[in-house]
């Protein structure tokens, strides 16, 4: 999954993403971190198991900071 951070910092969003998966009863993401060699990538991975669908699976989240 890549996301793009255009105008709030990585907290906030991560806040935001965090809320939202907690009202959806899906698993917590953990805070996304600086991604090795980068300084404009931010990167975390978990594990989604779903009743509905093939699982387990584990999602790898890019977020790519596009702000100046």
């Amino acid at each position: 999954m890549i996301g793009y951070v255009q105008s709030m910092d990585v907290d906030a969003i991560w806040a935001e993403v965090a809320r939202q998966l907690a009202d959806a009863s899906l698993a917590a993401l953990p805070k996304p971190g600086p991604h090795p060699g980068s300084t404009v990538l931010h990167s975390a991975s978990h594990d989604l198991t779903r009743a509905d669908a093939w699982s387990p699976f584990r999602l790898h989240h890019f977020w790519v900071d596009l702000r100046p």
